[in-house]
């Protein structure tokens, strides 16, 4: 979500039940993926507090977020991988 430089989209809850919801059937499918995606939402909004994210009827609005992690900057060989 903290993607930049994008105009905002809504996305269809019906996208979104194809992308985390293919295991809900009938005709209450979308309903229930929506109340999930909802209650699975807050516990997101609780750890990255600055998402900006609008829930409409017809679906999510994502708008360009600040990073949830805060940028690290190192000097040159202040980093090292594998343990080195």
């Amino acid at each position: 979500m903290s993607y930049t430089d994008r105009r905002t989209r809504p996305i269809p809850w019906e996208a979104l039940m194809g992308q985390f919801g293919s295991n809900f059937k009938g005709d209450r499918a979308v309903l229930d993926v929506k109340k999930g995606f909802l209650r699975a939402l807050k516990l997101v909004q609780i750890t990255y507090p600055n998402v900006r994210v609008e829930v409409a009827d017809k679906g999510i609005i994502l708008a360009p977020s600040a990073p949830h992690v805060a940028r690290q900057v190192f000097k040159q060989g202040e980093l090292t991988f594998g343990g080195q």
